[in-house]
């Protein structure tokens, strides 16, 4: 269940990115590292 919720969140955050920004991020498997990237690169 855990997993399934894991990847509910990974796909959203990848769902809230313009499409160019989505293949960058893309590589990042889970939610934390994926959301480390995105506020790294943002700021």
């Amino acid at each position: 269940m855990a997993k399934k919720n894991e990847l509910k969140v990974r796909g959203t955050l990848l769902m809230a990115l313009p499409d160019k920004h989505q293949l960058n991020f893309n590589i990042h498997k889970d939610a934390k590292t994926l959301m480390e990237a995105i506020e790294k690169r943002v700021g």
